[in-house]
């Protein structure tokens, strides 16, 4: 998993890996792995992320959630990956957040990453978007750490994120996930993640393949917060051809989404407050008629306020 072409050594390099396995199930200690460590903190510059870790799986035959790491788990881990990656260290350290966690104890992760004085934080979306569930879970995070005086001492990291929130094949315009990561808290914001979703009617193999081709390539759109489809934006069609290519598509988003979180930080330094910047987005007012916006301005500004 460490290997990459030689030129990219040049270049930041930042791994954010979810182990899929209970460490402790294979090894007592995450010592029995520090040579796995050592490669992970050479290999990712300039900062670290401890790995997340999959707390929870759905059994396909019983129906029901089984627990993978508990809390306390949880943090045993995050420990001793921070005492191993942290010898000799030079990088900051990011600990994980595992949105999968319930309010409790995502209230109780808080406290003891206070208590350890843990304050680069990063929240691993595992390739879901931004929803109710998750910001009402990253609001009560964050309170802990506003409550002990100490929001000011963190930074925050938002990576994984599913692009769209809900993507329709016979829809036009998908409201966007990821540039909300600015809004509910996030310093930083890193790649996306989402896996290819099938197309649920009957065509052609080579249907399908163009049909999703189509669907995927979506284009951000900054003055709305929709991702369009590239043939119904307003692009000419030598660029709409180049959108059509995965590659270049990645990277012209990518592109955009920069340039939008550059205008929410300049209006935010100009006005001290996002609030008023975000909501004029047809994508906030519009969705769900106004039910984002409320969720991510619920009666305070406080989150946003720090950014």
């Amino acid at each position: 998993m460490f290997g990459f072409e030689e030129w990219q050594s040049e270049h930041p390099h930042i791994i954010s890996l979810k182990l899929e396995f209970k460490p402790y199930k294979e090894f007592k200690s995450l010592e029995k792995i520090s040579g796995f460590f050592e490669y992970y903190y050479n290999f990712s510059d300039p900062i670290l992320f401890i790995p997340n870790i999959k707390i929870d799986r759905y059994d396909l035959k019983t129906k029901e959630k089984i627990i993978i790491m508990t809390l306390d788990e949880y943090l045993k881990s995050v420990d001793e990956a921070y005492h191993i990656l942290d010898y000799k260290n030079k990088k900051p350290i990011f600990v994980p957040v595992s949105l999968k966690f319930g309010i409790e104890d995502i209230k109780n992760l808080a406290k003891e990453y206070i208590k350890r004085e843990y304050f680069n934080i990063w929240f691993d979306f595992e390739g879901s978007a931004i929803t109710k569930p998750k910001i009402a879970r990253i609001r009560t995070f964050l309170r802990e750490f506003e409550e002990k005086n100490r929001i000011g001492d963190i930074i925050v990291y938002s990576t994984n994120i599913k692009r769209e929130i809900i993507s329709n094949i016979k829809s036009e315009k998908s409201p966007s996930s990821d540039i909300l990561a600015s809004v509910i808290g996030s310093n930083l914001v890193g790649v996306n993640r989402e896996l290819p979703r099938p197309i649920t009617y009957p065509l052609s193999k080579e249907e399908r393949r163009e049909e999703l081709r189509k669907h995927k390539a979506r284009v951000f759109d900054p003055s709305t917060y929709y991702y369009l489809k590239v043939e119904a934006s307003n692009y000419n069609v030598k660029k709409r051809n180049q959108l059509m290519d995965p590659k270049y598509n990645t990277l012209f988003n990518s592109k955009l989404l920069d340039d939008e979180l550059i205008a929410q930080t300049d209006y935010f330094l100009k006005e001290m407050n996002i609030m008023k910047y975000s909501t004029q987005k047809s994508m906030i007012k519009e969705y769900k008629a106004g039910e984002l916006k409320k969720d991510l301005f619920r009666g305070e500004a406080k989150i946003t306020e720090w950014l």
